[in-house]
């Protein structure tokens, strides 16, 4: 599957009406990854953060077991 999800933006334009989503997502992809890689605190590992991570991972995976 190319596209597997189909993403709803009504609730932003009911709150913005005029909103109107010009970026693709293979751009925007681009452009956060141009912008993590120009600053090398970006990259940094929060061990916290990525303790934390892991244990939602492992809530999910229990929660719903494939």
């Amino acid at each position: 599957k190319a596209v597997s999800l189909i993403f709803d933006n009504s609730k932003v334009k009911g709150l913005v009406p005029d909103f109107l989503c010009t970026t693709p997502l293979s751009r925007g992809a681009r452009e956060v990854m141009a912008w993590h890689d120009a600053d090398s605190s970006r990259q940094e590992i929060d061990e916290k953060m990525d303790a934390l991570m892991d244990q939602m991972i492992e809530a999910y995976r229990k929660a719903w077991p494939q």
